[in-house]
């Protein structure tokens, strides 16, 4: 579910009765950098949509886990994959990247999300119980098969996990590879430490459901050795 893309709260626990009606526990969303700031000084958190408050309560009440995707690049058919426009004039150099002009950028928003996310996390009785990192974002070595990392990606997601560490985030770290071919930055994959402190808790893997059902399995250790065990996003 995109809140910003229903952004009348009002309609939002009818939205959540009804995936929880299909027998769904868990509901992902994605939060839009763009939506949540306009213009590179300001933040909007608390008006209307943008606040997020009344989400994470009505999920809790109508008795869904929530999986907290903040990017800040999202994808999900967005102009700029959900980055704000702004960002991507040229003055704030490469994005995705650990530049500090990138990085200033981006910290505002990733900050007041962590801080309003961090109230309602399932360690506080709350239902969020997993944090992403970036999204489908396979970009940490520079070589796979001779083991070289790619420092700027590495530093990037480092820079994202210590912001929603310093901000009080303490649920699972997650980041989802956009198909069993992408290199996921889980803590018990690489063994040259390519991730280095960005390695997160666990590794999704983006999946459409094209059937009548979500019961099928998807196993990939067969695609991707060292996968031990896998999780699906139904995007």
């Amino acid at each position: 579910m995109h809140p910003f893309r229903l952004p009348v709260p009002e309609l939002w626990e009818d939205v959540l009765q009804k995936v929880k009606a299909m027998g769904m526990r868990m509901i992902s969303i994605y939060t839009h950098w763009g939506f949540h700031a306009q213009t590179p000084d300001q933040v909007d958190f608390d008006t209307g949509a943008h606040n997020l408050t009344r989400f994470f309560e009505m999920a809790k009440e109508v008795g869904l886990y929530v999986l907290v995707r903040p990017g800040p690049y999202i994808n999900g058919e967005l102009n700029a994959g959900g980055l704000a426009l702004w960002s991507t004039t040229g003055a704030y150099g490469e994005l995705r990247s650990n530049g500090s002009a990138f990085t200033e950028a981006w910290t505002p928003y990733q900050t007041g999300m962590a801080k309003l996310v961090k109230p309602f996390q399932l360690t506080e009785g709350g239902a969020v119980i997993m944090y992403q990192l970036e999204n489908e974002y396979g970009e940490q070595w520079k070589n796979v098969e001779a083991k070289i990392p790619n420092p700027k990606a590495v530093s990037y997601m480092e820079k994202l996990k210590e912001n929603a560490i310093e901000n009080g985030i303490v649920v699972p770290s997650v980041h989802n590879a956009p198909n069993a071919n992408g290199r996921p930055w889980s803590k018990d994959y690489d063994t040259v430490d390519a991730g280095g402190g960005a390695k997160v808790d666990v590794e999704l893997v983006t999946r459409y459901a094209v059937e009548s059902s979500c019961e099928s399995r998807f196993d990939v250790k067969y695609l991707q050795p060292g996968w031990t065990e896998c999780r699906l996003e139904y995007a």
